[in-house]
């Protein structure tokens, strides 16, 4: 790294005054001056900027972008170099619009003010200049251009919708500063709402609604433009959620029931569980304003809105809950306390529930108490059990599949029993294929159905050696198994056989699919059990290569003949897949008489990040091995 640039990144972080002192003594246009000036005035510096100015011709700098800076500065003397350029630098070399565009975006108050007193204020594009403050959320500048600006140069309406659609304009207060110095009856209010909603900025709505003039007959308006607040457009979904339906509350409060939307208000409350609202409209407002019925409860039931459900069951009429779609919805979500009450209510004929669709959808969703409660509680008689008894296979839950399997065996067939057992297979649920097998013996697996799945790695390695223990392994394509266990890491799979089934077919693959996969163990087993004239060791040290998995090059280097390796590639590919660990631990445990060192270099310098790995093979190995020109061109690029 250069002077230059040293003292460039030393003034960019602020180091001014040590970068004064290094250029004391320097020919100073062999330096980029403009940066060094840039710098000096964003942090404040006025002792560099002046002696630059005195020290170097002034044609090295650039004044116009020298302003800018010192007009978005974080120095504290920020004030002083402003002044000073303004008094010892011909002016027409700044552009003051522009500058006072920064002063203000930046929110520098204080240079706004001073700019504004001392300088032509009919340079200025003013109102352009509120704009900026108001868009970056500059709330103490833009108090001091709306209380010291004439009025006639301000378009505070203009600045208004700016500031309600700025997205880094995240409060009210920029509105409240705007709003206190405007003629609110010349304010849309109702464009600046909308405006805001769309923005989804709720705290600005609620000033513009609390703070000015809304007419009755708008607040219908003002609900509609709330009620479109999209949620999802935001991060924190949850905050603005909150912030809209406080809104709606208020606009409930505040504005006659007739002029305004409730049954919209009521449909928003179903979909995002306000239960606050919808208590509100129930206790407060005339029930001639709106009509609660079955086809409002069923989208509190389709978004799963919990808490108006719960609420709705006790205080409102059954006639107005569509009590099935209820029940259905109920089971899918999981909502053990409502499925209860529904059930138990006294007023509810178990004949109206389609209870077939309800486990249905418990056993889609996974809920086990629900259909746990459900088989303990109903007639088995409404729903499909042998439905149940393969989801339960499929989710796993043992104890209902030993319930259905011991109580219920008329109520299904052979090929129940076995689409269970391949979904539990499928899922990899051992407790439930061992009972299935102690309950029912081998004949209803389907083994060929069940072998050719391919399933969750990890979950199933159980469940493959449960076969292979108690099935005849005749019935399985073992070397598609075996393939898999070495991809997936089953390393007792694999042991098991090799050892117990005297494996000898092909292991090319198997040994292969390790490598590629970083199956160290499995590996290191096959390498001392297997024969390696039965074995493509080349092409294994490609794949660990090729992978970057270093460990199991290192175990081919220390147990295989490296003559078997073909290195000389196997370090290339190393290169080209820029694993740097393996290209060293090959040059440094293998004789180079197996290896092109200087192919090896070649190809490494075609990726110019890779220089400490070039760094790394050079102190590794003596320099005469390779040849000069290579070297030579090697260091060239570095």
């Amino acid at each position: 790294m250069n002077m230059k640039t040293v003292i460039n990144a030393i003034c960019h972080h602020g180091f001014t005054e040590i970068a004064m002192e290094d250029l004391k003594d320097q020919k100073l246009s062999t330096f980029d001056l403009k940066t060094i000036m840039n710098e000096a005035c964003l942090h404040g510096d006025l002792n560099l900027v002046e002696w630059l100015w005195h020290s170097a011709d002034d044609s090295l700098f650039d004044m116009k972008t020298a302003m800018l800076k010192v007009c978005r500065s974080r120095g504290d003397d920020s004030i002083s170099v402003l002044k000073w350029l303004w008094e010892n630098v011909n002016r027409d070399l700044f552009d003051m619009a522009v500058a006072m565009d920064n002063a203000c975006a930046y929110g520098k108050t204080e240079i706004v003010e001073w700019l504004w007193i001392n300088t032509n204020t009919e340079t200025y594009q003013i109102q352009n200049a509120l704009l900026k403050a108001c868009e970056s959320d500059q709330v103490s500048t833009v108090d001091w251009l709306t209380t010291n600006v004439p009025e006639h140069l301000l378009d505070l309406p203009n600045a208004l919708q700016t500031a309600c659609s700025s997205s880094k304009c995240n409060s009210a207060n920029i509105v409240e500063v705007l709003a206190k110095h405007a003629d609110t009856s010349k304010l849309d209010i109702d464009s600046l709402i909308r405006t805001a909603c769309k923005c989804c900025k709720p705290d600005i709505v609620r000033y513009l609604i609390n703070c000015t003039d809304i007419i009755t007959t708008d607040y219908k308006n003002t609900l509609n433009s709330v009620l479109s607040i999209d949620i999802n457009k935001v991060e924190n979904n949850k905050s603005v959620n909150q912030g809209k339906q406080d809104l709606v509350l208020l606009i409930l409060q505040k504005a006659d029931p007739s002029n305004i939307n409730i049954e919209s208000a009521i449909v928003e409350a179903c979909k995002h569980d306000w239960l606050d609202v919808m208590k509100h409209i129930w206790l407060n407002i005339s029930h001639k304003y709106f009509e609660m019925n079955a086809a409002k409860i069923k989208i509190a039931c389709e978004y799963g809105s919990v808490g108006i459900i719960q609420w709705s069951l006790g205080s409102i009429s059954l006639e107005c809950i569509d009590i099935n779609t209820l029940m259905i919805e109920s089971c899918g979500y999981g909502w053990l306390n409502i499925v209860k009450r529904v059930w138990n209510h006294e007023q509810i004929s178990h004949d109206k529930l389609d209870m077939k669709t309800a486990m249905s959808d418990a056993c889609t969703y996974n809920r086990f108490e629900i259909v746990t409660w459900l088989l303990k509680n109903t007639d088995d008689q409404t729903f499909d059990t042998s439905y149940v008894l393969v989801e339960s296979c499929r989710n796993g839950w043992t104890d209902i599949v030993e319930n259905i399997a011991q109580n219920g065996d008329s109520m299904f067939n052979n090929m129940t029993v076995t689409a269970g057992i391949t979904e539990a297979c499928a899922n990899g649920h051992l407790p439930v294929i061992d009972f299935m097998y102690r309950t029912f013996g081998t004949e209803l697996f389907d083994l060929e159905t069940i072998s050719k799945q391919r399933t969750k790695a990890s979950e199933n390695e159980d469940v493959t050696m449960f076969f292979l223990r108690n099935f005849n392994c005749n019935s399985f394509d073992i070397s598609t198994v075996l393939k898999r266990a070495c991809s997936f890491g089953w390393t007792r799979v694999v042991k098991w056989i090799i050892n117990e089934l005297e494996y000898d077919g092909d292991l090319v693959e198997p040994l292969n699919n390790a490598c590629v996969n970083g199956e160290a163990e499995i590996v290191k087993y096959i390498l001392q059990n297997i024969s390696q004239e039965k074995l493509d060791l080349k092409s294994a040290m490609l794949c660990a290569c090729n992978k970057g998995w270093d460990e199991i090059v290192a175990l081919l280097i220390q147990k295989v003949d490296h003559q078997k390796l073909n290195v000389r590639n196997a370090v290339i590919e190393a290169c080209r897949c820029e694993d740097s660990d393996c290209v060293i631990l090959i040059i440094r445990q293998v004789d180079h008489k197996f290896i092109d060192l200087n192919a090896v270099l070649i190809e490494i310098c075609k990726n110019l990040a890779r220089e400490q790995l070039v760094l790394s093979i050079l102190k590794t190995v003596d320099g005469s091995e390779f040849d000069r020109d290579i070297l030579e061109e090697t260091a060239k690029k570095k």
